[in-house]
């Protein structure tokens, strides 16, 4: 019958071994900017849970941070696909990508539709936010297909649909901060 050491004698040993294990070639060449969106999106995962909105004001700011996050995940989708367009990023990194964008574009959407609007003002302005945040996600669906697809056609399509989203996330961000 085997007999199981008492916790005193797994102390004493000390904490196992680490194993080494060297980063992959194909890891050592990421960009940097990898680590920063992927940093991002796991900030956006964090703040997935949202509370209630007290007021007016409270509820524009997060309308405007609504904005700031899907200037950047659309941008960077963008660029992403454009690359892989011309040949100058390979077809996992812009599938990666790209479907990292749709999922934080998804998760941006589900926070802000979670917020309950404070007044009528703060009503009209979820209408105005809501439209390009659904229209933005089904756009990178899109792209995202295509790019599987290995459709350059329906990949230019999906990249105007993106960069119009893009622009109007923009416009409204720069309005509701300023």
């Amino acid at each position: 019958m085997a007999t199981v050491p008492p916790p005193e004698a797994e102390a004493a040993a000390g904490p196992p071994a680490a194993a080494s294990v060297a980063p992959s070639p194909q890891a050592a060449r990421r960009p940097a900017w990898t680590a920063a969106a992927f940093g991002a999106a796991a900030m956006l995962a964090l703040t997935g849970c949202a509370g209630p909105t007290p007021h007016a004001g409270a509820y524009r700011e997060q309308a405007a941070q609504t904005a700031r996050s899907m200037v950047g995940i659309l941008t960077t989708a963008e660029l992403s696909a454009q690359l892989d367009l011309h040949g100058r990023s390979l077809g996992p990194f812009s599938d990666t990508t790209v479907s990292d964008a749709e999922t934080d574009a998804g998760s941006v959407q589900t926070t802000f539709d979670s917020r309950q609007p404070p007044d009528p003002a703060s009503l009209r302005l979820r209408d105005r936010v809501d439209g390009p945040l659904s229209a933005s996600v089904d756009a990178l669906q899109q792209l995202r297909i295509a790019l599987r697809a290995g459709d350059p056609g329906r990949v230019r399509a999906a990249l105007a649909q993106v960069h119009a989203g893009a622009e109007s996330f923009d416009r409204l961000q720069q309005e509701l901060s300023g």
